[in-house]
């Protein structure tokens, strides 16, 4: 792992290969969030960096979240990141799933259904209810270009 930022909720961190963690104690890695830089053992081969930089990463996620306490338990932890590495080693293409936002709906608001929401968000009579579903539907409509023509 080369040196690198990671962003945790909107906060980059660098991400370090060091030749020790902490001089008072072992340590495989380690996040420091006044120096927003998270340090891996640099000895580690690659499945125990990838597993101890998970660890870290999920520690920055709890607490950025306020989940104290869940952030100090080191087997909640420690089981979350040996799960997620196994999970992304053993699925190589969830990130290009993810991007191709496979898990997205696809289904999508007609122009007729939308141009009805659409009255009835700019009509002051109706109620709260209503326009709660007019909106709903308006956000599932094609936001980009031309409704593709079938040939």
């Amino acid at each position: 792992m080369e040196n690198n930022t990671v962003n945790i909720l909107g906060v980059p961190y660098a991400v370090r290969r060091v030749p020790y963690v902490s001089r008072s104690e072992y340590r495989v890695g380690e996040i420091d969030f006044e120096a927003q830089e998270i340090r891996l053992l640099d000895s580690l081969k690659e499945e125990s960096a990838g597993t101890a930089f998970l660890h870290e990463l999920i520690h920055g996620i709890l607490c950025g979240l306020r989940y104290h306490e869940e952030n100090d338990n080191e087997q909640l932890v420690q089981g979350l990141a040996i799960g997620l590495y196994q999970a992304l080693n053993d699925n190589p293409n969830f990130h290009h799933l993810y991007k191709r936002k496979v898990f997205m709906n696809k289904k999508q608001t007609s122009k007729p259904v939308a141009t009805k929401a659409s009255k009835i968000l700019s009509d002051g009579r109706t109620g709260k209810a209503a326009k709660s579903v007019a909106g709903s539907a308006l956000s599932q409509t094609r936001t980009t270009g031309k409704p593709k023509s079938k040939k």
